[in-house]
């Protein structure tokens, strides 16, 4: 029998009781997508949001191109009356599906809305995100779900930073938060629809001004980097003693050694700052997933994830990109060190990379795979060098 995705959120129907059926595809087996049979306008706008981009990674493009000809293949009648075994399954509905918690919070009646579900590619914090749209075929809201310990706090932290930073921040368009929650003691965050004119990334230069925006959304701080709780998050002992964090752990003994007493400026960033979750808006640019957002950390990381995702999914050799990014700090920090955010860049980029470090370590990204999988190698190994590289013959970081 095949195995249906995340079945505490979508409920195998049993006997007599209400049920509603989805397409999976490009199966239930291995699902990345789910449509509500007989929903043609709806699916198509789930569907929408496949179609292969020039920015998005090989893997995602195929997969895109892959569940287009799925859909291609099975044309309308699928989605409307035709109903083969290997495409479809029937979930458990009623008044306590999430399909209805959601409805109920967006003050709609089941019946006057559609849903989709994407489930994304294998990685650490893998959910069900949700998109609701009525009958005309207007997307009302998102929806993501935690599913696991992690997605759980993240969709939970989603929320707490969207409340706490509202609408906008600058130039930056947020989403609109529509609902936080919790169904079956599952955290669910409710948002609206960020309307957006398609192009990725937006314009470098509202990008640019939204980087600086976000830094200082919640102010910035003068600290020492060895005082600051940052610094405690990022050297607090992992419970893996393997050896593959080694030269993790030693890339932080450096940075304590020698820039322990160093003052920083310290703000915020969106924390998944990419191609994929920034986009232009016709009143200039829009974030999208904000549920890595954190406070007090140095500023400067937000371009500098940009550029080390988007290298990381242009396939550019492994091997360089710790030591490019680096290199290249000065540049991609250039607009933050005019605004008196950023001191040291190279410095900024290391404190950034031990943090990304942390997080796939701790999020166990290892075992997935994403596209970060891997890390130990590209990621971790060459951290104790690009520290070395910062360390002048006084042994003070440059």
């Amino acid at each position: 029998m095949s195995t249906a995705p995340f079945p505490d959120v979508f409920r195998p129907a049993a006997g007599a009781l209400p049920r509603r059926t989805y397409v999976a595809l490009p199966g239930v087996e291995g699902a990345r997508v789910l449509v509500e049979a007989g929903a043609v306008v709806p699916a198509r706008r789930v569907l929408a949001a496949l179609r292969p981009r020039t920015d998005a990674p090989a893997g995602a493009r195929g997969l895109a191109r892959g569940v287009a000809t799925e859909v291609g293949t099975l044309g309308v009648g699928v989605l409307g009356k035709v109903r083969p075994r290997h495409t479809t399954m029937d979930v458990a509905a009623g008044p306590d599906a999430i399909e209805s918690y959601v409805a109920r919070h967006l003050g709609r009646g089941r019946a006057e809305v559609a849903f989709g579900w994407r489930f994304g590619p294998p990685r650490a914090n893998r959910k069900p995100v949700g998109c609701v749209v009525a009958e005309g075929g207007s997307v009302l809201a998102f929806v993501k779900v935690g599913v696991t310990p992690l997605t759980g706090r993240l969709v939970e932290a989603e929320g707490a930073a969207l409340a706490r930073l509202g609408p906008r921040v600058g130039p930056l368009t947020l989403p609109g938060l529509l609902h936080r929650g919790r169904w079956q003691d599952l955290p669910v965050l409710v948002t609206a629809p960020l309307r957006h004119t398609g192009r990725r990334g937006g314009e470098p230069d509202r990008r640019a001004a939204a980087e600086i925006a976000v830094a200082g959304a919640l102010g910035i701080r003068r600290e020492s980097l060895g005082a600051s709780a940052f610094w405690a998050e990022v050297t607090q002992p992992a419970d893996d003693p393997d050896p593959r964090w080694a030269p993790l752990r030693a890339a932080t003994r450096q940075v304590a050694a020698h820039a322990g007493g160093r003052d920083l400026v310290l703000g915020a960033w969106h924390g998944d700052w990419t191609a994929h979750n920034v986009v232009a808006t016709r009143a200039g640019i829009g974030a999208w997933d904000w549920e890595r957002f954190r406070d007090g950390v140095p500023a400067g990381f937000d371009p500098l994830h940009y550029r080390l995702m988007a290298a990381l999914e242009s396939g550019a050799p492994r091997a360089d990109l710790v030591p490019d990014l680096v290199r290249e700090a000065p540049r991609l920090l250039a607009h933050l060190g005019a605004a008196g955010l950023v001191d040291d860049p190279a410095m900024t980029a290391v404190l950034y990379l031990l943090t990304l470090a942390r997080r796939y370590q701790r999020d166990g990204q290892d075992r997935t795979g994403s596209v970060a999988a891997g890390f130990a190698d590209w990621l971790v190994a060459p951290l104790p060098a690009a520290v070395g590289s910062l360390v002048g013959r006084a042994g003070e970081v440059r």
